[in-house]
């Protein structure tokens, strides 16, 4: 468990429609006909190869893929491609220190390897608390890291030290590797921790989507490797039974799911994410898919877990969070779980007060549930004190 796993073998990916493999991981959505189409429905053929360069090169963000890729199927396709602007992340100040690697590059050229330390600009009497943050990109990209800039922005002023970790994407390296990749960058934290003033003793780990499912993996796997453990996590919508993911999806999500990502089984479809990370169609292999279910790692030495989750979500049905939640109930963990009307696949959705009208919140520890409705509202704030309890 100490090294660095080897290259898995590559999986092509299927593409959207007619079958060719995606042009680049890090254009996540898009494939060589879906820009023949675009051209032929009239937009300017320059603008276009500038949006798919940005969109390959991971010059924006997977969000802002996401909102374009919408934006654009709803309006006239003769309009023509903008430029999604730069992340806006504004460090104000703090120190940062970028691209350190807690691993080999594997495979050359990867990012998944990589690391990002956002320390408060602010001195601190003793060793910081650490926030791990990885992204999602539907296991697509490699590049979970660079979205930590803002958690930062909401965590340094709290005394946390950020630290966004990047791992590999799946068509670089399959199933169990994304695991080892995170387990390895909590490993070189705790390794490295005197030199970066961080408290090997305090760490924490959140995500959103699939970087909601590695979180929740690295800490229920956590008792099984001390060294790679955590002790808090906080998930944003993660998907956990895939097996389950269809049959929970609200009315009219499939045909969504399949119109976005240009399948027609939805998660159960031989190129879905999910069966792109397994390196196999899911429904083939029930018995190894387990080993991706966060769930089949509960038991009463879980760290706390705070899970959020929308009832309108799209991409991942809000009973992923449902199965978790109920799992760590029965085996006397620790958990939150905040759910979210009227919220979608967007953390902006589940956070926003507008939203918090006749949500639920569940509470569970030692076997024991408490229910209310309402309120405490899901907020950083609320993260914030959840994680200030977790680590004291």
């Amino acid at each position: 468990m100490g090294e660095h796993p080897a290259q898995h073998d590559r999986v092509q990916r299927p593409g959207a429609r007619d079958g060719q493999d995606l042009a680049h991981t890090g254009a996540l959505l898009w494939t060589e006909t879906d820009l023949a189409q675009v051209r032929a429905d009239g937009a300017d053929p320059d603008l276009v190869e500038q949006g798919y360069r940005d969109l390959r090169d991971n010059h924006v963000t997977f969000d802002q893929i996401m909102d374009w890729l919408q934006t654009f199927r709803r309006s006239d396709r003769r309009s023509s491609w903008r430029r999604p602007p730069a992340p806006a992340i504004t460090l104000l100040g703090v120190p940062m220190i970028t691209d350190l690697s807690y691993a080999p590059a594997d495979p050359p050229g990867g990012r998944g390897h990589l690391l990002d330390l956002h320390l408060p600009s602010t001195t601190s009497d003793g060793p910081l608390p650490v926030l791990i943050w990885t992204g999602g990109s539907g296991w697509m990209a490699d590049n979970g890291k660079d979205s930590a800039g803002l958690i930062a922005e909401i965590f340094n002023p709290m005394g946390y030290a950020v630290a966004g970790v990047s791992i590999r994407a799946s068509s670089q390296a399959t199933f169990p590797a994304q695991l080892h990749d995170i387990q390895a960058a909590i490993r070189w934290l705790r390794d490295h921790a005197a030199e970066h003033h961080l408290d090997p003793d305090r760490f924490a780990i959140m995500g959103d989507s699939s970087g909601g499912w590695t979180a929740a993996m690295a800490a229920l796997t956590g008792a099984a490797d001390p060294p790679s453990a955590v002790r808090a996590a906080v998930a944003f919508y993660p998907p956990t039974n895939f097996l389950q993911m269809d049959e929970q999806m609200p009315p009219g999500a499939r045909e969504f799911f399949n119109d976005t990502f240009g399948l027609t089984a939805c998660h159960d479809d031989p190129a879905s994410p999910e069966s792109a990370l397994l390196g196999f169609p899911i429904q083939t292999r029930p018995d190894e898919v387990r080993a991706t279910d966060p769930a089949t790692y509960a038991s009463p030495a879980a760290p706390p877990i705070m899970i959020l989750h929308g009832q309108d979500d799209r991409f991942v049905p809000h009973g992923q969070s449902v199965l978790l939640y109920n799992a760590l109930r029965a085996a006397g963990a620790t958990a939150t779980f905040f759910s979210v009307p009227g919220a979608g696949h967007d953390r902006r959705e589940v956070l926003d007060p507008a939203n918090h009208i006749g949500h639920t919140v569940h509470l569970t520890a030692g076997g024991t549930e408490h229910i209310t409705v309402g309120a405490p509202a899901p907020s950083w704030e609320a993260i914030g004190d959840f994680l200030r309890t977790a680590l004291r």
